[in-house]
Order: structure tokens, then C-alpha cells, then sequence
């Protein structure tokens, strides 16, 4: 139904569309798989299934992987078991790291091709393994992580209280202007009023017809009372205003300077935070390259080469013969390739030491320890770490019952 769905093509012998020489053709392909099932809608038809066969069917995980490649004593294509299942790439490889198998490039077309490695043969090398600086790393970076995230906090907290600053200034400087349209508003009133009573003092005095003379000192004194009250009431007036304005002018110089704090305070914690993450990301790179090595107490240059496979905590790896910064092993140019074998008779180019290799394998020293470092081709596993850790915690109590035994 899919293939019908998806193609248009009808592969259901019942249908009367059916394409026989398609069925014919898929039926005789090494790489398809078919199966024969019940039709769920009507139980009494069998309906044929198709399906991708990989080469190795039976190749489903790991260790079925290692048990086909050991039945092969001519060797099998990695090309071959590519598409075995998902994931089948990494396991190759973990396998030819481990030395589970010898791994041959092809000078034909440069394919690997995978032979049985028999029967292993492990060398001890001399020397106690630890961690190095790895958990020193780990706590520095950790420190680094809690003060950015501790100058991120602040820099909410103090957004939030700006913001708030803001909102109770911008309340402010509103209550401030209807303070001052109140008081203009009050200051009209007195006048409009003071000028009614002239007003009607002045009909009062008119009515009155004593004499022309009396008339006219009566309306100058009328003019001149209007003139006084409307003096004395607009005085007032003006005050108001000038007070709410004053007022104004204050917060906005409050909030002027709020601001310039504000700014300066914002400036601090952008410099801060700056700081912090890049101490982060130092801390970062520096637990990044620690997880990349271990130390010894014992010269390994002389019992081991770059490139070559060794054990540690239970895990294989390769001594990193890395030139390139983030580029996996098997990435690198040619001549800082790992070998497919376990072990080489020689040194690797001496161009990569031109070049310069991406992790140390010398001799290091810091206030609490010496020793040498042994680089590896990818981290140490935290189960590695762990049975590393333990070994040095057993070491440490042997060391102490032996000192206590008169």
C-alpha cells in the first residue's frame, strides 16, 4: 500500500493493475527483502512485503559486527558492512582503534578492507595514570559559570528596578502638570470674580446722580479699585504655576540624573559580565584540553608511540597525532593519520612536528605534581575516569596500610 501510495506502482498480485515484471525484478535483487503477511483488512490474502536487504543481514549491533569480520580471513569491504545498521561507522572505527581488527587500505581505490585480528597481545606499560588537572579544570570552570550567572542576575534585577524608576517618575511628572493646570485654573476664577464685584460697584456708584463731578471722582475711584483688584488677584495666579513648573523641573532633574546613574551602572555590569564570560570560555577550552589527557609518572615516549593504541580506565584510544585544532583522527592529513594497526616500527612524519601537534606529549610540571602528559585522540569517558579514580584510591590506601605494618 505505501509503494502504491508513494509510486503509483501496484504490487499486489490480487490488483488488477498489477506489475509482474517490476515483482519479477525486485524478487531476484540481492538488496531487497520480501516478506509474505496476512492483509489486515481481509486476513485470507497474503500480501508480498518489500524491504532494503543489507549485505549482512545478520550484522545488527557491535558485537555480531566483530563476529563477521572474524569469519572473513580474506577480509571483508568496510564499504561492505556501511549500511549494516545505524551507527555500524562508529563501531568500525572503535573496533580498528581497539585493534579488535587490522583495518588494510586498498592501493586500488584506497578502501579499507577489514581482516581478523586474532589472538591479542597486551603489553603493560611502567608507570601510574591519573587524571592531571582535569578536576581542578572542572572546578574552575564551574566557579566561572556561577559568577557570569550571578552578573546576569543582576543585571534583570537592576533592569527590572530601572524600569520601575521610570514608571514611578513618569507618575510623578503627570501629577505634577494637573498640580498646575489645577492652580491656573483657580487663578481665572479669583479674577472673573474680582472683576464682577468692580463691575457692579461701578453700576452702583453711576446710579447715584449726586453731582458730575462726584460722579466722575466716584467712577476714577471705581477704575482705580478694579485696576487694584485685578492687580492683587493676578498675583496669585502666576505663583501657582511658577510653584508646579519648579516642581517639574525638579523631578525632571532627578530623573536626568537617575538616568546618568543609570547609564554609568549599566556600562559597569556590561564590562563585568564581559570578563566573567570570558574567564568562562578560558575555563571552558582549558576542561576541554585536560579531558584530552592523562599523566604519568613515567616517561611513556620511550615505551609508546603518537598514534599508536593504548587502554586506559577500560577504554581504548589513540595517542593523538592531531595537527589540526576540532578535526577527528581519521579527518587529519595523511601523514598525522593513526595507523590501522595497534603498533608502528617508526615515528610518524617528522612534518607534523613542523607543524606543530594540537596536544602535548612531553613533560609537564605544576605546584602540586611532575610528570608527563599522555594525549588522546578523543575524551576520557566518565567510566574511565571513574576506575582511573578508584585505582589511585587504591593505590593510596595499599600505600598507607604498607606504612603502618611494623
Amino acid at each position: 500500500h505505501v509503494i502504491q501510495t508513494s509510486t503509483g506502482v501496484h504490487l499486489n498480485p490480487a490488483s488488477p493493475s498489477y506489475d509482474s515484471e517490476l515483482a519479477n525484478s525486485l524478487s531476484t535483487n540481492p538488496k531487497i527483502r520480501i516478506e509474505e503477511v496476512p492483509d489486515p483488512e481481509n486476513p485470507t490474502l497474503i500480501l508480498p512485503t518489500y524491504g532494503y536487504q543489507a549485505k549482512f543481514a545478520n550484522v545488527v549491533d557491535r558485537t555480531t559486527l566483530l563476529a563477521q569480520i572474524n569469519r572473513c580471513p580474506n577480509g571483508v569491504r568496510k564499504r561492505d558492512l556501511s549500511d549494516s545498521y545505524v551507527g555500524v561507522e562508529a563501531d568500525i572505527d572503535a573496533l580498528i582503534t581497539a585493534g579488535d581488527v587490522l583495518a588494510v587500505a586498498n592501493p586500488e581505490d584506497r578502501h579499507k578492507v577489514l581482516f581478523p585480528r586474532g589472538e591479542q597481545f597486551l603489553v603493560e606499560l611502567d608507570g601510574l595514570v591519573g587524571t592531571g588537572t582535569y578536576e581542578q579544570c572542572r572546578e574552575d570552570l564551574r566557579k566561572a559559570e556561577e559568577e557570569s550567572n550571578k552578573i546576569r542576575q543582576q543585571a534583570k534585577e537592576a533592569a527590572a528596578a530601572a524600569a520601575a524608576d521610570a514608571a514611578k517618575n513618569d507618575s510623578a511628572n503627570k501629577a505634577a502638570a494637573a498640580d498646575g493646570a489645577n492652580g491656573s485654573a483657580e487663578a481665572n476664577a479669583d479674577t472673573a470674580a474680582a472683576a464682577a464685584d468692580s463691575a457692579a460697584s461701578a453700576a452702583d456708584t453711576t446710579g447715584t446722580a449726586s453731582a458730575a463731578a462726584d460722579t466722575k471722582a466716584s467712577t476714577a475711584s471705581t477704575a482705580d479699585t478694579t485696576a487694584s483688584a485685578a492687580a492683587d488677584t493676578t498675583a496669585p495666579a502666576t505663583d501657582k504655576p511658577a510653584s508646579a513648573a519648579d516642581t517639574a523641573a525638579s523631578i525632571a532633574g532627578a530623573t536626568a540624573s537617575s538616568k546618568s546613574d543609570t547609564a554609568e551602572s549599566e556600562e559597569l555590569r556590561a564590562q563585568k559580565l564581559a570578563a566573567a564570560i570570558s574567564q568562562e570560555t578560558e575555563a571552558r577550552h582549558r576542561l576541554e584540553r585536560a579531558s584530552h589527557l592523562v599523566c604519568t609518572d613515567i616517561d611513556p615516549r620511550v615505551q609508546i608511540r603518537r598514534g599508536e593504541a593504548i587502554n586506559i580506565g577500560g577504554s581504548w584510544f589513540r595517542v593523538s597525532s592531531a595537527v589540526q585544532d576540532g578535526v577527528p583522527l581519521d579527518k587529519q592529513p595523511t601523514r598525522a593519520q593513526a595507523p590501522p594497526s595497534v603498533v608502528m616500527m617508526k615515528d610518524l612524519s617528522r612534518k607534523n612536528d613542523a607543524d606543530g601537534y594540537v596536544r602535548p606529549f612531553d613533560e609537564y610540571s605544576s605546584k602540586a605534581t611532575r610528570g608527563f602528559c599522555i594525549p588522546l585522540d578523543h575524551p576520557l569517558p566518565d567510566e574511565a575516569r571513574e576506575n582511573v579514580r578508584r585505582a589511585e584510591a587504591a593505590r593510596d590506601r595499599l600505600h598507607k596500610v604498607a606504612g603502618s605494618v611494623k
